[in-house]
């Protein structure tokens, strides 16, 4: 299924490959019980430290704003909500 053939509206969406329903995942979601898994930040490190927030000219890394949420506060309420 081409992706301009999806209904996001009523909260299809998918790739070449998958489709996926809104109303499926969360009816799953409801009905199953799902243990929460915890991990350490350490594992994440390198996903912090890459530079893919920000604009082409101004780049910088979740890391940076989780340092500085006064320079950030919109990309820091991102992370925290």
């Amino acid at each position: 299924m081409k992706n301009n053939n999806l209904d996001k509206k009523n909260g299809l969406y998918g790739t070449d490959k998958y489709l996926y329903s809104i109303d499926l995942i969360l009816h799953y979601i409801a009905n199953h019980k799902l243990k929460p898994n915890s991990y350490k930040v350490s594992t994440f490190i390198s996903q912090l430290e890459k530079e893919n927030w920000g604009t082409p000219n101004n780049k910088f890394t979740p890391k940076d704003v989780i340092s500085n949420k006064v320079i950030y506060p919109d990309q820091y309420s991102r992370i925290i909500n």
